[in-house]
């Protein structure tokens, strides 16, 4: 018999009553049907012919031969539905299996079963997930035997830690004292802060002791936010999160627990040399604002000298600090962020910037700058016109020294003017011995010695 064909009829809703009609009319051979399906090792269609009405089907084989299959799903759902199903025997059979979701089931929906046996097979299982529900639906209370058993389990694997806080949480009469010491081990921050807030009768000190040596700077800072109201000693968490070098945390530590040492997490700050941090922290109560500045000053980070500077741009910046945040910045040579701060920075020596800017051979940045100059000046050809013919030459020959020869093409008509034809002729000689290295600025000093 085609068991393609048994398959179809056995889709049907009304399979059984269908399936006993053709077996009723000879349409289908009763021990051909049979044989078809235990031939078939399938155990759906063993747990279906099981249910069905036909007379003089053997449960007992079915029941054998639906075992072998080693399905867990369909030796509980055979225990549930088949009278006269041999609930001793499937006992025996779904522990076989292995598998933690239908023993676990198995010892909730099935009467009969002999719990203790399903508990031994679920403890083989190693499946902590289904242990927990176990005990907690089947046995509905914690004991020694038990939670011995739970935690070697659990301690094998890093990442069951979970399990234990679940089991504290969530099993009647647990012995709190006994899963502490175990989450401890761990060192899983997480879950050891979990049972620290959530466990009630958990000794607080002890799990304190814990989260500092997993070093997880995260948990440790929560944890002290989380205690900061009832305890004032923050020593063990700050030296803690300062030696997990976590910037990020540390700095959230001085800017939230009230009672924190700012001093010994300042310091931890400025070993570590995170520049983002070592900027934030001038913004925390009692840090030493000076020796911060002088930190980011020696650690050449555009980014963070910049945003030093605009911190102070609102007040009255001592002209030395400024001086000093302009030549670290420019040491940076990072002439986006060069940029930005000459823009952006009030009182700022533009002078100063002149030859970093140029040296960027970025023709955006120093038609900025210029427009920058001119403004400065109200006009700086305006300035120009304000310096004697010896002012203008010695400033010319300043550009042509340091090869700044956009600005020595822009201004050198404003430069030259009222100059003698002898000087222009010199700069232009200079020029020619530097190999004409701005065509522009050469062919604009000729025109004017020409136009002279």
């Amino acid at each position: 018999m085609d068991i393609e064909i048994i398959k179809e009829i056995m889709k049907h809703p009304k399979q059984d009553k269908l399936l006993k009609y053709f077996v009723q009319k000879k349409l289908i051979v009763k021990e051909e049907l049979l044989q078809a399906i235990l031939n078939s090792k399938d155990a759906y269609l063993m747990y279906l012919l099981a249910l069905s009405d036909i007379k003089d089907i053997s449960i007992k084989q079915l029941e054998e031969l639906l075992c072998k299959t080693n399905e867990a799903e369909y030796i509980f759902y055979f225990a549930r539905d088949v009278k006269g199903a041999d609930i001793s025997f499937l006992t025996k059979e779904i522990c076989k299996t292995k598998n933690a979701e239908y023993i676990y089931k198995f010892a909730t929906i099935i009467k009969e079963a002999n719990i203790f046996e399903l508990e031994t097979a679920i403890f083989q299982t190693e499946n902590l997930q289904y242990i927990i529900l176990f005990i907690k639906n089947v046995f509905q209370k914690s004991s020694d035997k038990l939670e011995d058993a739970f935690i070697l389990l659990a301690s094998k694997n890093p990442i069951s830690t979970q399990y234990i806080y679940q089991y504290a949480k969530e099993i009647p009469e647990a012995n709190i004292e006994k899963l502490e010491e175990a989450i401890c081990k761990t060192k899983n921050a997480e879950y050891i802060y979990k049972f620290a807030f959530d466990i009630k009768l958990r000794n607080l000190s002890k799990l304190e002791e814990a989260i500092c040596r997993t070093q997880n700077a995260k948990y440790i800072y929560e944890f002290a936010n989380r205690i900061q109201s009832k305890y004032s000693d923050m020593s063990k968490l700050e030296d803690a999160i300062c030696k997990t070098d976590d910037a990020e945390y540390i700095y959230k530590f001085a800017q939230c627990i009230v009672k924190a040492n700012i001093s010994k997490l300042e310091d931890a700050i400025v070993r570590i040399n995170n520049q983002e941090y070592v900027f934030r922290f001038i913004q925390i109560k009692g840090a030493n604002i000076m020796r911060l500045q002088e930190e980011i000053i020696k650690g050449k980070n555009a980014i963070y000298i910049y945003h030093l500077a605009l911190y102070f741009n609102n007040c009255s910046m001592d002209e030395m600090f400024l001086s000093k945040l302009e030549d670290a910045i420019i040491q940076t040579k990072d002439y986006k962020v060069i940029m930005d701060f000459i823009k952006n920075i009030k009182n700022c020596c533009l002078s100063k910037f002149e030859k970093v800017i140029m040296e960027s051979n970025n023709t955006h940045y120093i038609k900025e700058y210029n427009h920058l100059r001119f403004l400065s000046a109200k006009s700086f050809s305006e300035e120009l016109n304000t310096y004697t013919p010896r002012q203008k030459l010695d400033l010319l020959n300043d550009w042509i020294k340091n090869d700044q020869f956009l600005l020595i093409n822009c201004y050198a008509e404003y430069i030259l003017l009222g100059t003698e034809n002898e000087e222009i002729g010199k700069c232009c000689d200079k020029l020619y011995e530097l190999k004409m290295k701005s065509i522009g600025a050469t062919a604009n000093i000729l025109r004017l010695r020409k136009g002279k």
